[in-house]
């Protein structure tokens, strides 16, 4: 039998990877929701909704995997019992997400010529295009619940990640069902509205973490969401060379 102190390890670290793992496996199946709901739109829309997606994921994917640097950070600092270095650290995260996702957001209003221009047919490369000009709007905030992520976790409260994580597929199916086939007086707006309502999760998702840290008396306690006016360079650049790698190596 394992001595009480690894005992207590054991569960500890279940207790932080469960909920990992949950939000993860919910975070996949919003994706599967996508193709089941899409492919009843026809072989065109879901070949340009996985033309789209791919484009669209393997982009934030990259970026995420920058962001992702917050999570180590975090840590690290709550090891050393250095709140302050983990709250500053999230919020350079946050400015991170910004950063990374503005100029992305914008280049992706170009998407249907830049599909175009590498040899895609015309029909899906205009489907996809209508996906990525609706999905664009979530980018940013898809990156900055990276950056929230990374900060519940780093302080060892997965349970929230996971919580948002569920209310993201409830709102993914009930918002996919409205927009991609027009319910409740609203025009069915086919792929185009799987791209909004992919929008619209991951705006939710990031809005339940913030709300968290200011509903909660402990985590109101770390003061992320202040001191957010401008940027604080050497953090900034401690992120970035710790996640490039990581955004390299899952890009």
């Amino acid at each position: 039998m394992p001595d009480r102190p690894l005992r207590r390890e054991i569960a500890q670290t279940l207790g932080l990877a469960v909920p990992i793992v949950g939000a993860q496996l919910a975070q996949m199946s919003m994706s599967f929701v996508d193709v089941v709901m899409v492919g009843r739109l026809g072989t065109s829309a879901l070949a340009a909704a996985v033309l789209g997606s791919t484009t669209f994921f393997t982009l934030s994917l990259v970026c995420i995997g920058i962001i992702m640097a917050v999570n180590p950070t975090v840590s690290q600092a709550m090891g050393a019992g250095d709140r302050d270095e983990a709250a500053r650290a999230a919020r350079q995260g946050l400015w991170l997400a910004l950063l990374l996702g503005v100029p992305l957001t914008i280049a992706l209003g170009w998407a249907e010529e830049g599909l175009l221009l590498v040899g895609q047919a015309p029909e899906t490369a205009a489907l996809a295009g209508d996906y990525l000009g609706a999905i664009r709007w979530g980018f940013v905030f898809n990156l900055a619940f990276a950056a929230f992520r990374g900060f519940y976790e780093g302080i060892g409260r997965a349970r929230p990640v996971l919580l948002a994580t569920v209310v993201g597929v409830g709102v993914n199916i009930a918002a996919n069902d409205v927009l991609m086939y027009g319910r409740w007086g609203l025009p069915a707006l086919g792929l185009e509205g799987t791209g909004w309502s992919s929008a619209l999760v991951m705006v939710t998702m990031t809005a339940s973490l913030a709300i968290g840290l200011r509903v909660s008396p402990h985590l109101r306690s770390f003061d992320v969401l202040t001191g957010l006016r401008r940027p604080d360079p050497s953090m900034l650049l401690a992120l970035v060379r710790l996640g490039v790698p990581i955004g390299a190596t899952l890009g």
